[in-house]
C-alpha cells in the first residue's frame, strides 16, 4: 500500500532526515500513488468522454457538453472532446442556418415567380432559385409548368400571327372592297 509505505518513510525521515533509503522509498511511494491517481483520472476521463458521446449521439448535445464542462480536475482528453463537440455543434448550427436561409430564399423566389406575369421573367427567377437546391422538387415542377405555359403561349402567338398574315394577304388581294373590309374585320377580331 502506497500510503503505508509513504507514512513509514516519513516516520523514518523524522528520526533521521538524511536517511537516503527512506527518502527514496518516500519518492517511490509518491510516484506510484501519482501514477495510480493519474490512471484513475484517465479512466474517469475516458468514461466521461464516452458518456458525452452517447448523450450527443442520442440528440442531447447540451447534456453532453455540460457533462464535459463539469468534469474535474481538468483533463486533456475531456478538453479535446469538449472542443470537438463544440465545433461539431457550431458546424451543425451553421448548416442549419444556411439551410433555413436557402429555404427562405427559395420560398421568396417561388412567391415572386407566382406574382410575375411574364413567363420568361418567372422562369429566370425560378432558375436562379434552383441553383440553391438543384434537387428541389417543387421548383422543378414550377419551372416545368412555367416553361410549358410559355411554350404554349409562343405557339398560340405564332398561330395567330400566321392567321393574321394570311387574312391580310386575302384582304390585299381581294377583288372587291367588301371582301377586303371583311378580311380586315377578321384580322381585328383575331387581334382582340
Amino acid at each position: 500500500d502506497f500510503e503505508q509505505a509513504e507514512a513509514a518513510a516519513e516516520e523514518a525521515l523524522e528520526l533521521d532526515p538524511d536517511l537516503a533509503e527512506a527518502r527514496s522509498l518516500q519518492d517511490q511511494a509518491r510516484q506510484a500513488r501519482a501514477k495510480r491517481d493519474r490512471e484513475a483520472l484517465d479512466r474517469r476521463a475516458a468514461a466521461a468522454v464516452q458518456e458525452a458521446d452517447r448523450l450527443f449521439q442520442n440528440g442531447r448535445p447540451g447534456d453532453a457538453i455540460a457533462a464535459l464542462e463539469g468534469f474535474t480536475p481538468a483533463h486533456e482528453k475531456v478538453t479535446a472532446a469538449l472542443t470537438s463537440l463544440r465545433q461539431v455543434l457550431e458546424r451543425i448550427d451553421r448548416e442549419r442556418r444556411e439551410a433555413q436561409e436557402r429555404a427562405d430564399r427559395i420560398a421568396s423566389a417561388i412567391a415572386t415567380a407566382a406574382k410575375t406575369a411574364p413567363h420568361d421573367q418567372a422562369i429566370a427567377i425560378l432558375d436562379d432559385a434552383l441553383k440553391l437546391d438543384p434537387a428541389h422538387a417543387e421548383l422543378k415542377s414550377l419551372l416545368s409548368r412555367r416553361r410549358a405555359a410559355r411554350d404554349e403561349g409562343l405557339r398560340l402567338a405564332k398561330e395567330r400571327s400566321e392567321k393574321i398574315a394570311k387574312t391580310l394577304a386575302q384582304a390585299t388581294s381581294a377583288q372587291s372592297h367588301e371582301r377586303a373590309i371583311e378580311a380586315l374585320q377578321a384580322v381585328l377580331a383575331l387581334e382582340a
